[in-house]
């Protein structure tokens, strides 16, 4: 999908290693969003509902201020509730963009 319409790929390993809670829980909602990609991404998928990811986002411990990813996850937390209630193709790169930004961080 992407080679389609002109962007280079890569495939990479990156290691991350848990140094707190917000470290986790940034692994667990990029994971989250790329299910959300993938799904979105199918040949025959219309759109994925968001309500569930929604709810389980918000459930999420708070992570302290103080914390490593505090930033990154508070963001990733506000977009996830600002999606609206079904994500489509349209706005597959837009989702895969924001959590690149936060998986780069992690490359060496």
């Amino acid at each position: 999908m992407l080679k389609e319409k002109g962007i280079n790929t890569t495939k990479s390993v990156i290691d991350v290693y848990y140094d707190d809670l917000s470290t986790g829980e940034l692994c667990q909602i990029i994971e989250a969003n790329f299910k959300i990609v993938n799904k979105a991404s199918e040949q025959n998928i219309k759109g994925v509902k968001t309500n569930e990811l929604k709810t389980w986002a918000s459930s999420l411990q708070a992570v302290e201020e103080d914390k490593k990813h505090y930033k990154d996850v508070s963001e990733l937390k506000e977009y996830i509730k600002g999606l609206p209630e079904e994500v489509d193709k349209t706005k597959v790169s837009e989702i895969i963009s924001i959590t690149y930004d936060k998986i780069k961080q992690f490359k060496k």
